[in-house]
């Protein structure tokens, strides 16, 4: 039954191969101002390599959201120094978000399971309903309360291809009308056993795009002539969104904006930082 309860919610969602760190900054982003002003100390720890999963982006943001702010209730009714602290690890072939807070409940502890009425009782039901979306992801959510402090532990299966690490990207499309960084990055996707094809002309990368098939393309966003976002319209029905990441060298730019439109592809400043730019690559790996 549970299974059948899951494969009916993947196919109503918008199922993609997902990075859980990137969705839990989205969704701190989103609270992060009201815990400030409440002088909570927020500490962070993500995991520095991503950690992709097959879900639907929205619905774990707003599982990942309702937790935190069913915290910030709770920590409102504390006095004194108020703490949140927030982690993500690899665990085996899953993810693990671990997230504790210093606002102590009368109950000792809890986890998925327990008869409906009294986790609601204690978490209320939009964390009930969290844990049932959670739940058909194949993942689970548990919770420890004490004396001291309060957790919440979210594991998630890792994607099949994440697992493995064996796919390999062959042929990247690079365009960026900057030589300099069409050779810092053709040098080291070369290093990482790559073959990068670069164009400083998305018309000339045009050309060739009917007759060379591409596993994946890093596209600067401001180029003379044409941008980077009308040039990905341009190619979708050779290359994807989904197989695309983004070059800007303004990160709060009007069109750096428009590209946030498209959750699918990573954007990445410049100058670039080979991490996250191996992280990107792996995400766009992950994906199907």
């Amino acid at each position: 039954m549970k299974k059948e309860k899951s494969r009916n919610h993947k196919s109503a969602g918008r199922i993609s191969v997902q990075d859980i760190n990137e969705i839990l900054r989205k969704a701190l982003s989103l609270v992060e101002y009201q815990y400030r002003k409440r002088d909570v100390v927020i500490g962070l720890s993500l995991s520095e390599e991503p950690l992709l999963a097959e879900l639907d982006r929205g619905e774990m943001l707003k599982v990942l959201l309702t937790i935190l702010l069913e915290i910030l209730k709770s920590l409102e009714l504390r006095k004194g120094r108020r703490v949140l602290h927030i982690e993500t690890s690899e665990k085996g072939k899953s993810c693990e978000i671990l997230i504790r807070d210093n606002a102590p409940e009368p109950f000792s502890q809890g986890m998925r399971g327990m008869e409906p009425r009294v986790s609601e009782i204690i978490f209320g039901s939009a964390l009930h309903r969290s844990a049932h979306m959670v739940e058909s992801l194949g993942g689970i959510i548990s919770w420890h309360t004490s004396a001291m402090e309060r957790s919440f532990r979210i594991v998630i299966p890792l994607t099949e291809e994440y697992r493995l690490r064996s796919k390999g990207v062959h042929k990247i499309l690079i365009v960026d009308d900057e030589d300099v960084v069409l050779d810092v990055l053709a040098g080291y996707l070369h290093h990482m056993g790559s073959i990068a094809f670069t164009y400083n002309s998305p018309l000339k990368a045009l050309e060739d795009m009917e007759r060379i098939t591409f596993d994946m393309g890093i596209i600067d966003l401001r180029m003379p002539g044409m941008g980077g976002l009308e040039f990905i319209r341009r190619i979708e029905s050779w290359l994807p969104r989904n197989r695309i990441i983004l070059l800007t060298g303004d990160i709060l730019s009007i069109e750096a904006g428009l590209a946030s439109r498209y959750p699918e592809i990573p954007v990445i400043e410049k100058p670039v930082n080979f991490r996250k730019l191996q992280n990107a690559i792996r995400l766009v790996e992950g994906r199907k």
